[in-house]
């Protein structure tokens, strides 16, 4: 099927006289998520949001991600990725679902010793 005709789906059964409809057409224009690519400490998005998503494309040197909903480096902590190639899974890329809010923006910041490829995607 052509991309252009999109993706028909069908919902829930609606009641008679329902004001909406029963079909839902979507196109490739509704798939995905902006994204960065981030290789050491990066403001990923300004303002509030939503973390969808971190990709770890590859790892060279174990060291620590942290996720911050913040505009720098500090604040409320998301979450902490400990990345280790000797005991991380070997197969890559690796992906770790949030969908997490954030109130005030997203940044990533790499310690000394991490040396990473990573994929942020986020609305």
């Amino acid at each position: 099927m052509p991309a252009s005709l999109g993706l028909w789906l069908c919902s829930f059964p609606l009641p008679p006289g329902a004001p909406y409809s029963r079909r839902f057409k979507l196109s490739s224009k509704d798939f995905g998520y902006p994204y960065s690519h981030v290789v050491g400490d990066t403001q990923v998005k300004p303002g509030k949001g939503i973390l969808r998503r971190i990709t770890v494309n590859g790892l060279t040197t174990a060291g620590d991600a942290t996720i911050y909903d913040s505009l720098t480096e500090g604040g409320n902590v998301v979450g902490i990725l400990h990345l280790d190639p000797t005991t991380s899974v070997s197969v890559q890329p690796v992906t770790f679902e949030y969908d997490a809010k954030l109130a005030t923006g997203l940044y990533i910041g790499f310690d000394a010793t991490l040396v990473a490829d990573l994929t942020v995607m986020y609305e």
